[in-house]
Parts: structure tokens; sequence; C-alpha cells
């Protein structure tokens, strides 16, 4: 459930704005909660589920069904493909093994072409030929033995890529084309840098990643409000777990090592995080995903503290029942504070 900012020509004068914009929505157990009241029969259930959209009609069940099949699609010829190359790659020359590859490539990229770029499944096979090329420039790392850097190949596979990203116009292929040039960036850091290293004689490498992620996902929140074909919820979803995830982990190694000068960095930035997602997602606009995955992170930490703490005083039996209480509780009152979140989205 996503809460995104109403367009400025429709809010009242002097109205507060909210960054994420409202779209009423009701939840299938509201409607369903009717069923016991008297004159609401089944009929009349049936056409508020569908009248509210928690029952799809005919057309909504045909694009579900579609969109479904379209990825189980991609993903066995993907599987079918892989599996031909690799029972046959002993018995395929070199030229053999490029002609195949590049076949593949230009049949996926003239079947984009052929359904459209304006269409889910020209972007989705956009996306597929986007990811082809890495495998294609493995290929031919492989066969010429090069000498260069693993980063390279990923930079210049981002930089291939690049124009059919931004062709596509499709939320999935950036998010693939930004993993690609990360992994590059993070191949290049680490073949020149040592894990407490300083970017600029300043900051340890991975915390200027976690910084520049938090930007990226700034950003995408800015643009999803302006562009159209970003304004879904999946590429802030990811970028915030990762980062999240990686911040998570530092703030742990802040509990067990707390003079490591990476892991302060990134406990710091954690709380950091914790408190800008809060405002933005839950005092700004109400998203249950930033949220409990926030909760997620909370929990994570108490547990680290938890086990540092029982490690000291060696009561091991004791801090067992203490964590299982622990998850146990935080898990509780999650759940009752997202759902508590959930109704006042609704009204």
């Amino acid at each position: 459930m996503v809460l995104r900012p109403r367009r400025r020509a429709s809010t009242p004068a002097g109205a507060r704005v909210s960054w994420i914009r409202r779209i009423p929505r009701v939840r299938t157990t509201d409607v369903l909660s009717l069923a016991g009241l008297p004159g609401v029969d089944a009929d009349r259930l049936e056409r508020a589920l569908r009248l509210t959209g928690c029952a799809p009609d005919a057309e909504g069940w045909r694009l579900r069904v579609e969109r479904l099949l379209l990825g189980v699609a991609v993903a066995l010829a993907l599987c079918g493909v892989v599996c031909i190359v690799a029972y046959n790659w002993a018995a395929i020359g070199r030229w053999g093994k490029f002609a195949a590859a590049q076949a593949l490539i230009a049949a996926v990229f003239a079947g984009a072409l052929w359904r459209g770029l304006d269409g889910l499944s020209g972007k989705t096979l956009l996306t597929v030929a986007a990811g082809l090329l890495g495998p294609l420039l493995a290929l031919f790392g492989q066969t010429y033995q090069t000498g260069a850097d693993v980063h390279g190949l990923f930079f210049t596979w981002a930089a291939l890529a690049l124009p059919w990203t931004l062709a596509a116009r499709f939320a999935p292929v950036w998010l693939l084309w930004l993993g690609i040039l990360e992994t590059g960036a993070a191949l290049y850091l680490t073949s020149y840098a040592r894990w407490d290293a300083r970017l600029f004689g300043v900051l340890p490498v991975p915390i200027a990643a976690c910084l520049a992620n938090g930007a990226l996902l700034a950003v995408w929140e800015w643009a999803g409000h302006r562009i159209e074909w970003l304004s879904g919820r999946l590429g802030p979803r990811v970028i915030a777990t990762l980062l999240l995830g990686a911040l998570t982990a530092l703030a742990c190694l802040f509990v067990f090592v707390p003079g490591e000068t990476t892991a302060r960095f990134g406990a710091a930035l954690w709380v950091v995080a914790l408190t800008a997602g809060y405002a933005g997602y839950r005092r700004l606009g109400i998203e249950l995903w930033m949220l409990a995955i926030g909760c997620l992170s909370l929990t994570a930490v108490a547990m680290a503290v938890l086990i540092r703490a029982v490690d000291a005083t060696n009561t091991e039996v004791f801090g067992f029942f203490l964590g299982a209480g622990l998850l146990i509780g935080a898990s509780a009152w999650t759940r009752r504070w997202l759902r508590d979140c959930a109704q006042q989205a609704d009204r």
C-alpha cells in the first residue's frame, strides 16, 4: 500500500500536501465484514467487491494471468537456453559460441521491437536483452583472455546496456542497470582499497556507498512524482531494503566491535536512516513496506545488543529465553503497529 502526493491543482488552498499520494483504498477484509449485516446478501457482497476493486473482473483476471505467464515464459526460456548451451558447450566451437550468444540477443531485441516498447512484453524482452549482454562479455573475456580486471566487464556491460535502459523507460531494467554499475564500482574499489580505506581521505568506502544509495533513493522518490513509469514502488523498495540491510549489518558490527571506524560511521548513518525513514514513510505518508523493514532492522540490532550482553555476562541459558521473548514481543508489537498504520492510511 502506497500513498503518493496529489497534484497541486487539486489541493485546496492552505491544505497540507503529503509527499505520498493518497489513494482511497478499501481492503478486502473491510468489505467481507459487511457479510453479517442485515440486507447484505451474496449478490450485493459480490457487487461491492467488484466496485471496490477487491475482486477483479474478467479483464482484470486476464491481465494478471497474462503477466504471470509472461514472467514464467521468460524464466523458462532463459533456463532452457542456459541448459542447452551448458550441455553442448564443449562441442560448440569458438565462433559457434559467439554466434549463439549474439543471435540470442538479436532475437530477444527483435522480439522487443516487434512487441513494441510501450507494452509490458516489449519492455520485459528489452530487459532480458540488456541482461544477456553480460554473458556475451564474459564469453569474450574467457575466450581471448585479455587480462582485464573483472570490474571492467561490468562497466562495459553498463555502458552497452545504457541506451536500451533509456529506451525501455521501465523501472526493473533501471534496477538491473544500477545493480550492474554498482557491482562494477564495488569490484573496482575492492581491487585497489581495503575495507577501512578512505574515499578522498575522509569517508570509508562502504559508508560512501551507503550515502550514494541513500541519495539514489531520494532521487527516485522525487522522480517518481514527476515521471509516470517511475511511479511504481518496486525501485524504492528494493533500494531501501538493500540499503537498510547494509546499514543494519554495520550497526550490528558496531555492537560487537565498537572500535571499528567503519562500524561507527555505519551505526550513526543507521540512526539517521531510521529517523529519515520514519519521517518520510510514517509522518509525511504511510508505506507499510518501508515501515516493516525498519522494524525488522530494529529487531536485528536489538538482538545483537542482547547477544553481546549475554556473552559478556555468561548467562547463555537465561539469554536464550530472553532472546525468544524479545523476538515474540517485537513481532507482536510490529504487527499491531503496522495494522494501526494501515487503518490510519485507509481513513
